[in-house]
């Protein structure tokens, strides 16, 4: 049996490796440790006469239950006693795990002084009851900016474990990730980690529960303290700090879906919503599905993003706040016509600041660098429920490049002096990318970014009003709006009979970050025989 010194020990060891593998490539770098099963004390892949030695003295001594959540607690009564042992011992002799029956293991309250690891088992299921938090808001005492952000809480969600958050209740569930927390959310493409609505599937919608927010220590341009709390209306934390590369943890190949909950205007909880998270985090491989507001919304930080998913979403896609100059690439943004609540659907929809007083300057500015991302709008004919393919305001700047928009109202909107003033001094480029299929060209009456339409220096396709031009087929193979079924958002080749050449995109930096070889318009390649999104993502509205 483990002393409880040892069980400790190990708890500890397990996190040291594996945040130290967290710095190295995309699978290594992510990978936790391996998962324990329910009765499997020892860990060994089994339960036999070991495990009812080792649950004996769990349950006669006292001695709490492991680190590693879940494995002694058998009937998931939040403790171990000779009920426990009684099921171990139905299995060790029997070599039947039907013994353990099925239950809902709650999961509320905060992880704080230690780590959580979730097991995968068909037996259990997870769910999450009003907010459910790993680590603190202050550090060393402090909420104030903070130089050095220690990470002393873990939660380590294993490939192809699901966790359900609560609807039952008028106050949304929510996983939040507080300034001294890490989260190691590590699935596959065959297995991802799975964040979802507790409801049976075709009875699922939009803010069924809350959704996941992470509070990092970056900066951000929230004067005079940068401390943000972040919205959503509920305690979910505050965000910001001067530690560009803090490091909240991984989210690798997971999927999340039908959350989201506006309270009120300009308040609300997103799909994922990202406090202040510095570069140090690694987002790939992650799904937004169904939510009742944005997909992810950035309030200032650092944190990069490659090959992510927003679907079937009611209000903007990748949306950034108080000064985030991230990077991404192999973005897929797919509008849903039935989308009920917004009065804008966008895209992209980038503000530096939403203080007048400071006519939107302050700093540090926003300015998200893209590369290789697709967008699909809800229809140009929808003319009641306007959608733009990217909104520019409030003092933003910003790159994008190799990017394809189709069937969107407007293609593109610019507000506000600021925004205007950096379009002339080059601090906006728009370049290598088409729109397609769109009904016009801004949403405003006046001609704001119409250098990134005419000028051939931007390298830009542009082809509007299709009403007017029956020779616009479809650029993509089968770009859906929620249908049954798996969408394919490759780029039709050869070229249709316009002369579209999605092959023309410019080269992405080579700076350890972007793919330099991905010189071509879109989020995948055409003909890709194995697009990244397939597999592990979900169209369903419901």
């Amino acid at each position: 049996m483990y002393s409880k010194g040892l069980k400790s020990f190990l708890a500890i060891v397990s996190i040291a490796v594996v945040s130290l593998i967290c710095r190295a490539s995309v699978y290594a770098q992510c990978s936790p440790a391996a998962p324990t099963t329910i009765g499997d004390v020892n860990g060994d892949a089994g339960i036999d006469v070991f495990d009812v030695i080792g649950l004996i003295g769990i349950a006669f001594s006292g001695e709490p239950a492991s680190h590693f959540l879940g494995s002694e607690d058998i009937n998931g009564d939040g403790g171990t006693d000779v009920f426990d042992v009684i099921s171990v011992i139905g299995v060790a002799f029997s070599g039947d795990p039907t013994v353990f029956p099925p239950r809902v293991y709650p999961l509320t309250g905060r992880i704080g002084q230690g780590s959580r690891q979730l097991v995968k088992d068909p037996a259990m299921q997870y769910r999450i009851y009003g907010v459910w938090s790993i680590g603190s808001d202050t550090v060393n005492g402090s909420t104030d900016t903070v130089s050095v952000c220690q990470k002393t809480d873990t939660l380590i969600i294993p490939p192809g474990v699901v966790v359900q958050g609560d609807s039952s209740r008028s106050v949304p569930s929510a996983l939040v990730v507080r300034r001294t927390g890490y989260i190691l959310a590590v699935g596959t493409a065959a297995e991802p980690v799975v964040l979802t609505s507790m409801m049976p599937v075709g009875s699922r919608n939009r803010s069924d529960w809350g959704g996941v927010v992470i509070n990092g220590a970056a900066p951000n341009n929230n004067r005079p303290s940068y401390m943000y709390n972040t919205e959503g209306g509920l305690n979910v934390g505050k965000g910001g700090g001067n530690i560009p590369n803090d490091n909240s943890g991984c989210l690798v190949y997971v999927r999340e879906e039908f959350s989201g909950r506006e309270f009120s205007l300009d308040n609300e909880l997103n799909g994922i919503t990202l406090n202040s998270v510095g570069s140090g985090t690694t987002l790939e491989y992650v799904q937004v599905n169904a939510s009742a507001d944005d997909g992810i919304e950035w309030f200032g930080g650092t944190v990069n993003i490659k090959h992510a998913v927003i679907s079937n979403y009611d209000d903007d896609s990748f949306d950034t706040d108080l000064g985030t100059p991230f990077k991404g690439q192999f973005l897929l943004a797919v509008q849903d016509r039935n989308a009920p609540g917004s009065a804008n659907h966008e895209s992209f929809e980038w503000d530096n600041h939403p203080d007048p007083a400071t006519e939107y300057e302050d700093l540090p500015r926003n300015m998200p660098t893209v590369y290789n991302t697709t967008h699909v709008g809800m229809g140009h004919e929808f003319i009641a429920a306007p959608n733009e393919g990217v909104h520019m305001r409030r003092g933003t700047a910003g790159q994008i490049f190799n990017t394809v928009w189709t069937r969107f109202r407007s293609a593109v909107d610019f507000d506000h002096a600021p925004t205007t003033r950096l379009i002339t001094a080059d601090s906006i480029h728009i370049g290598f990318s088409v729109w397609y299929d769109c009904g016009r060209w801004a949403d405003d009456a006046d001609s704001l970014g119409n250098e990134f339409k005419n000028n051939p220096v931007y390298s830009n396709q542009v082809y509007l009003n299709p009403t007017a031009n029956p020779a616009l087929a479809p650029i993509l193979v089968a770009a859906s709006f929620g249908d049954v079924g798996f969408p394919d958002f490759r780029p039709i080749t050869p070229a249709n009979p316009i002369g579209l050449d999605v092959a023309a995109g410019a080269t992405p930096p080579n700076d350890g970050f972007f793919d330099p070889t991905a010189t071509y318009l879109g989020c995948v390649k055409a003909n890709d025989p194995a697009p990244w999104y397939s597999g592990w993502t979900n169209w369903d509205e419901h």
